[in-house]
């Protein structure tokens, strides 16, 4: 499938200007640097202290230790001239700008109109756990690679290359073992593969994963692994509500990781027009996020948002769905209306200022923290109360 100008140009533009905000910032991408002159200067991305203990910390605590493909790949580059630090910043990039790509395909197999297909790339960009994916609460690190990986295998899945999926499929599990969730796909995906061919993919993938972790993982790590599961993340909820303000910050976060696409998926199913397997596509996705979400919130970290973002691989390629089956006209000039989105950006204004505390510690990422959460209520306001706010449909 030929991708169009605008898809690449999109891409370009909006992965430019997330390097640019990671640049400027003190983020994972400049180590954190906190000297403006010296982030101008470059010389932040080259400068390899960062880099290295962040790589060693992958290498030697047991819970990433399992996940060798970022660190083993940066380890590859160092010997070849490539310090830690850089290697990291271009193979997240890249990752991040390939995936973009690799959803907009997989959009286009699931029966979007071409003339849509930006949209894929402009949700993706614009999602919260992408502007803000290197900053010191979502600390992103295997995710663009394993992006990459489950793309790439779901696309060529949609295209019945079954096979040639099995690789991708494996390194992305192998970058993060929560791959295998979307594994399902395989399955109320049709096409020429019988059954026996997708029960046969399902099961050599489990066991070349086991394989892999039995001969990778040394002993020791394999039992502080399972005793870090244990004793540790089976009482993460108890971080994620400790107080009123932490619990916020959790439902929040799983807010701006998931209600949006997950109201505009939940949309679609009440139209007739679309497929049977879109409908399959999409109540699996719905299931998915649900099922993700209530594991992040009981085993994990809510504040680093990017595990709530797994399930959205399959719901980025069907978002430009709902623009396609609605089309809709915002009255500006009608004063209800009007009253009533200044009310809803007074209201979010206010909930940001004083309804929680931000996890950044940047005052300059804290306010942009905050101008996108107003952003994104605002959106989101205007997408599921839009008979409230007299928004007429077109069509649909």
């Amino acid at each position: 499938m030929k991708i169009s100008y605008k898809v690449w140009l999109i891409s370009i533009i909006a992965i430019t200007c997330i390097f640019i905000i990671h640049f400027l910032i003190p983020t994972m991408v400049n180590g954190f640097q906190r000297d403006i002159h010296h982030i101008r200067q470059w010389q932040s991305i080259w400068n390899d202290d960062y880099g290295v203990s962040l790589c060693l910390d992958r290498m030697q605590l047991c819970e990433f230790y399992r996940r060798p493909l970022m660190y083993r790949t940066q380890m590859f580059l160092f010997t070849q001239g490539i310090p830690y630090q850089f290697s990291f910043v271009a193979i997240s990039f890249v990752g991040l700008f390939i995936t973009g790509i690799m959803l907009t395909k997989i959009a286009s197999l699931m029966g979007i109109v071409e003339k849509f297909l930006p949209i894929v790339i402009i949700a993706f960009y614009a999602h919260f756990t992408i502007v803000f994916a290197f900053f010191d609460s979502m600390s992103t690190y295997d995710e663009p690679l394993m992006y990459v990986f489950l793309s790439t295998a779901i696309y060529s899945i949609l295209k019945q290359k079954l096979w040639l999926a099995f690789p991708f499929f494996l390194l992305a599990c192998i970058a993060r073992e929560t791959s295998f969730m979307l594994l399902p796909i395989v399955f109320i995906t049709p096409g020429k593969n019988s059954l026996h061919k997708k029960i046969g993919f399902a099961a050599l993938l489990l066991t070349a994963y086991c394989l892999y972790f039995y001969y990778y993982v040394p002993p020791n790590l394999r039992f502080a692994s399972a005793s870090f599961l244990v004793h540790d993340r089976i009482y993460a909820w108890q971080h994620n509500f400790r107080n009123i303000y932490e619990s916020i910050q959790s439902i929040l976060c799983m807010i701006l990781a998931t209600a949006l696409p997950f109201y505009m998926l939940y949309n679609c199913l009440q139209k007739p027009s679309i497929t049977f397997f879109q409908k399959r596509w999409i109540q699996y996705t719905l299931a998915l996020i649900v099922i993700n979400n209530v594991i992040v919130l009981a085993f994990g970290l809510a504040a680093e948002a990017r595990l709530f973002a797994l399930p959205l691989l399959l719901a980025f390629p069907m978002l430009p769905l709902y623009v396609q089956l609605n089309s809709f006209h915002i009255p500006w000039k009608n004063k209800r209306f009007l009253i009533s989105l200044f009310v809803v950006i007074i209201m979010s204004t206010l909930f940001v200022i004083f309804g929680y505390r931000c996890y950044e510690s940047n005052i300059h990422a804290v306010f942009l923290f905050k101008t996108y959460t107003v952003l994104y209520f605002i959106c989101f306001w205007i997408t599921i109360f839009r008979p409230v706010l007299h928004i007429s449909p077109r069509w649909g």
